[in-house]
């Protein structure tokens, strides 16, 4: 483990101080793209079938743009009390790349959901400056968009796992394990998705 590595999961008010804004602001952004989408009304020059969301558990609070959400509060505490618990059971049995692994996990796939709002919300912002002489249409099928979506995923699991192969990082590791169960996740929604269209 590096020395920031090693900061970060020997603290658990520092491991809480980077994981809780991390979610927060993956939700926060979550709902500030799927509100820019609405309000430019850019359903006209980017047709995305179905809800900007991925996540079937967050659809619906997206789709009527609750900043406030009892659901993802629920599960933002549910977070910090197995992060909690994970610190203090490794420590019982002395067992601190758990701890990291575990954190890896809980950090990586939210910070990396992060990024790809932050690449939408330019993407976003360019087509709102599109004038009436730009000439831009797109239209995506929901299950490609997901099924791009777990692509990215995985390739990020992979870096990731060749990275921990390199530096021996279990928070990496984590990540990479986090990275992967999204990407299968995404995976199996997309193939759901593709069937419901044909069928």
């Amino acid at each position: 483990m590096n020395s920031v590595e090693l900061l970060i999961t020997g603290n658990l008010w520092l491991s809480l101080a980077v994981a809780v804004p991390i979610a927060v602001l993956d939700y926060v952004l979550t709902i500030y793209n799927a509100h820019t989408f609405r309000a430019a009304e850019l359903d006209a020059k980017l047709r995305i079938e179905g809800s900007l969301e991925i996540t079937p558990l967050f659809q619906a609070p997206v789709n009527q743009l609750q900043l406030i959400n009892a659901r993802f509060l629920l599960i933002l505490a549910l977070r910090i009390v197995l992060l909690v618990a994970v610190c203090y059971w490794a420590a019982l049995i002395r067992t601190a790349f758990f701890y990291a692994l575990f954190l890896g996990a809980t950090v990586v796939g939210p910070f990396l959901a992060i990024i790809r709002h932050i690449e939408n919300a330019i993407w976003y912002r360019a087509l709102q400056r599109l004038g009436p002489d730009d000439v831009f249409r797109s239209e995506q099928p929901r299950w490609l968009r997901i099924q791009s979506s777990a692509v990215n995923r995985l390739m990020y699991a992979v870096l990731f796992a060749a990275t921990f192969v390199l530096t021996g990082s279990f928070f990496l590791l984590g990540g990479a394990c986090s990275c992967a169960g999204n990407a299968f996740q995404q995976w199996r929604i997309s193939r759901w998705e593709r069937k419901k269209r044909v069928a």
